[in-house]
């Protein structure tokens, strides 16, 4: 790279060595030189950046002034001297002290720029770092509740927080470069303020350096009021400051004498008086009832920590006990007390969160031995009357159990009863009449077949007879009749098997025969046959649509399982105020089988779904549900060791699910 006939000048080995980046450019703003100090702040080597134009190093214009626009100024001010931002290789918007000086070729022709830049950045984080520690000094101060004041060498506020402004009443302006002790020492301590605070300024020490203490000050009104100072000292240059965190005690020195007062009132209490400390765990004060009833002095007491009188109280509980009560305040609880003898007695705390100069703890312990004996007795009589009111309940239950069996076994016999006398009924006559369809059927085969023969030879009679038959056969339509009465008689049985299917149904559904036996069944024949017999209150409202799955025979009484889908068919019916769909899914799942009744029904509130397998419990009006027939369909699964499950959705719908086994585990016995 041309180095403008630098290289080889003795003083190109200062250059190469100098911290600062140095840049030559001719007049164009091409690179001509670069020194190492320049590749180390900017990441370019001279080999990247040769014959470049300077302009790679600009920042966005809203940032910093161009390249462009400090070459323009140094030509028109003789040299540009100032702090800007030139960006980096990778980016980085670099802070830099920037010099330039334009070059001229003896007709006073620009011929280049000489620029000198010098990394401002830690300059920078150190400005910035300085600024945020000084703010977060301002606002630490300005949130204190303490008063905040420090004062120069000869004894004149330099600082003053706003808690100072609260406490004392001045405000920052009023004291300010003022005497400290003419404006808050009052009148009487005034002269051993000045005379130990003359001593301070001379050696940073003092009898009040690095110590608390309690004394008086006076506000801007004239009252003389408590306060609680810590003094330190700080070396500015040759001088000495001091600095004072000032606390207004009032409010505790109020305090501390109403307990005082209050420490007579505490010892003649019925009950035991505890001060805690919520941090530590342990006592600050008890009262006399406290020492007497655990049987410690008090200087003894005020050795112990609650652990040690309460053995059923681990660190962890108690630490945890104090941060809730802190945030609620008050507690109360019953717990057990140990006496120095060892021997422990039931307690009732009454605990109370409290800050004055800190935190405390107030406990008020009552001795509830004999309350707990009165206790133990009402107790032992309500656990009695406890015992019978649940042998009470189970008798009940087994009453309802029975009850609803009965109520069951009754009414499936009636059905039983009723199908087999219908299905008896209508046999006779669908037998005769499907015996005379078929009779009739083949008297009218021959009756056509004379017809045929007849109109063969109808070409052969006279004229007036072959008029008049015809005449005939135009009147009655033969050839409609011929046509039509097959037609008929066909419908015809289709309707007898038809009424022969529901009596079967019926037959199926009531299996008055084997009401009571355990056998394999198919329980999709079961759910067919209770359709059929429900059909007519669902098929003037309700579409069914079948999803059935694969399953295998089940072993069960399916009599009574069809009075269960029978119950669930009719619910769901009854949920559908006008239009709707009734969707039946089965299914299985390892050894068990299940049936599923959906409907997009009205649904069921969520109150009342816990509640929809009790006995006589019914959301129907009074003489349309007795409120037994969910309760019984309960039973009859639960007799087959099934489940039933209901899922609803208020004005979606409802699905109830039957879960049974295929095998029952052991034979029941008839109920």
């Amino acid at each position: 790279m041309d180095r403008l006939a630098l290289k080889g000048n003795p003083y190109e080995a200062a250059l190469r060595h100098t911290s600062e980046a140095i840049v030559v450019v001719d007049a164009g703003r091409h690179f001509k030189y670069v020194n190492p100090a320049f590749t180390r702040l900017f990441g370019y080597t001279p080999e990247e950046i040769a014959g470049k134009s300077i302009d790679i190093l600009s920042p966005p214009l809203s940032l910093a002034l161009s390249t462009e626009q400090t070459s323009i100024i140094s030509i028109e001010q003789g040299e540009f001297r100032g702090e800007t931002l030139r960006c980096a290789k990778d980016g980085r918007l670099v802070p830099v002290l920037l010099s330039i000086t334009p070059m001229r070729d003896e007709q006073g022709r620009i011929a280049g720029f000489v620029g000198t830049m010098t990394d401002l950045s830690e300059i920078k984080q150190a400005e910035a770092a300085l600024r945020e520690s000084e703010e977060k000094f301002r606002s630490a101060s300005a949130a204190a509740q303490d008063a905040l004041i420090m004062v120069d060498a000869d004894g004149l506020v330099s600082f003053w927080n706003a808690a100072a402004e609260k406490i004392f009443g001045y405000r920052e302006e009023e004291v300010m470069g003022r005497d400290l002790h003419t404006l808050l020492a009052p009148e009487h301590y005034r002269e051993a303020y000045t005379a130990g605070f003359s001593n301070f300024l001379r050696t940073g020490q003092g009898n009040a350096v690095g110590k608390t203490l309690e004394l008086e000050a006076i506000r801007k009104e004239g009252e003389i009021f408590p306060i609680e100072i810590a003094l330190s000292s700080a070396r500015h240059g040759e001088q000495w400051m001091g600095i004072g965190i000032v606390r207004d005690i009032t409010e505790r020195k109020r305090v501390e004498t109403e307990l005082t007062i209050f420490r007579n009132l505490l010892d003649s209490s019925n009950d035991g008086l505890e001060v805690i400390d919520p941090v530590s765990l342990r006592f600050l004060d008890v009262n006399e009832k406290e020492c007497k009833d655990l049987g410690y002095s008090r200087e003894e007491f005020l050795t112990l920590c609650i652990s040690d009188i309460a053995p059923d109280l681990d660190a962890e509980a108690l630490h945890r006990g104090m941060a809730e009560l802190q945030e609620i305040g008050t507690r109360l609880l019953e717990g057990v007390h140990r006496r120095k003898d060892g021997s422990t007695f039931p307690v009732e705390v009454s605990l109370r969160y409290t800050a004055l100069d800190k935190p405390y703890v107030l406990a008020n312990v009552r001795d509830i031995t004999e309350r707990k004996r009165a206790e133990k007795e009402v107790q032992d009589q309500v656990e009695r009357l406890n015992r019978f009111n649940l042998e009470l309940k189970e008798l009940n239950e087994k009453l309802g159990q029975a009850h609803s069996q009965l109520l069951q076994s009754e009414k499936m016999a009636s059905i039983g009863q009723l199908a087999a006398g219908v299905a008896h009924e209508i046999n006779n006559p669908i037998g005769y009449v499907s015996s005379n369809i078929g009779t009739l059927e083949k008297y009218l085969g021959d009756i056509f077949s004379v017809l045929a023969a007849y109109e063969k030879a109808e070409p052969s009679l006279d004229e007036t007879a072959g008029n008049e038959i015809g005449n005939i056969k135009k009147r009655v339509d033969l050839e409609f009749l011929k046509k039509d009465v097959p037609a008929l008689l066909s419908e015809s049985h289709n309707g007898i098997n038809r009424v022969k299917k529901i009596v079967q149904d019926l037959k199926d559904f009531s299996h008055a025969d084997r009401q009571d036996k355990w056998q394999m069944d198919d329980i999709h024949q079961g759910l067919e046959s209770t359709l059929s017999v429900v059909w007519n209150e669902l098929k003037y409202k309700c579409t069914v649509v079948r999803e059935y799955g694969e399953l295998p025979l089940v072993e069960c009484i399916l009599p009574q399982l069809n009075q269960v889908f029978m119950n669930l068919l009719v619910n769901a019916s009854q949920s559908i105020a006008e239009q709707g769909t009734i969707t039946l899914r089965s299914g299985t799942q390892g050894e068990r089988v299940w049936v599923e009744v959906a409907d997009t029904g009205s649904g069921i509130p969520p109150e009342i779904v816990p509640r929809l397998f009790e006995p006589f419990f019914t959301t129907k009006p009074v003489g349309q549900g007795t409120g037994l027939g969910l309760s019984v369909s309960y039973s009859i699964v639960q007799k087959h060791h099934g489940e039933i499950t209901v899922s609803s959705t208020q004005g979606v719908g409802s699905t109830f699910r039957i879960w049974l086994p295929v095998r029952q585990p052991h034979a029941d016995p008839a109920p």
